[in-house]
């Protein structure tokens, strides 16, 4: 059975970030997510990038296809997403290379120097400081054509805040 993602029915996410953990929350959601070196965006204070991200909230729209009896592929649709930080002290290595796309992985913190340490999977990392607490917000913008996938063994369903 092939479902599609309607537009108009879409849960769309918008996560306010005022703290260390709502940041880290919305750095969960874009987990592998891609963006386009040319689709960030900085002015000094804050930081914008559009992401394309899996879209596991409607668990309907994930599709399984069995292969030779232990395979699985799972293609699910792709929403794009921007992330939007503001109240920032300080960036070291903003920009990476013109016209690239990059698959983020993960956002950790360093108490002892205050730092917050954005990492992607193509060796492309950037620091941030704050003259407070993070802000801004991430929030789901519009589903796109595109679908992801992956393959796996035996059964596979996308985690959820209880698991």
């Amino acid at each position: 059975m092939n479902r599609e993602l309607h537009k108009d029915n879409a849960v769309k996410l918008d996560i306010k970030i005022n703290s260390k953990e709502t940041l880290f929350e919305a750095c969960d959601y874009l987990h592998d997510a891609r963006m386009t070196s040319n689709n960030l965006a900085e002015d000094g204070s804050a930081w914008t990038a559009t992401f394309e991200r899996e879209y596991f909230e409607d668990k309907s729209l994930i599709n399984s296809h069995r292969r030779f009896l232990i395979f699985r592929k799972i293609v699910f649709p792709l929403i794009e997403t921007t992330l939007t930080i503001s109240g920032i002290r300080k960036i070291n290595n903003f920009r990476p290379d013109d016209d690239f796309d990059y698959m983020f992985n993960e956002v950790s913190y360093d108490e002892k120097s205050n730092v917050y340490r954005f990492l992607f999977c193509e060796n492309y990392s950037f620091e941030m400081e704050f003259d407070n607490l993070p802000s801004g917000n991430m929030k789901d913008m519009e589903t796109i054509d595109k679908q992801g996938s992956f393959w796996t063994i035996g059964d596979w369903k996308p985690a959820t805040k209880e698991d």
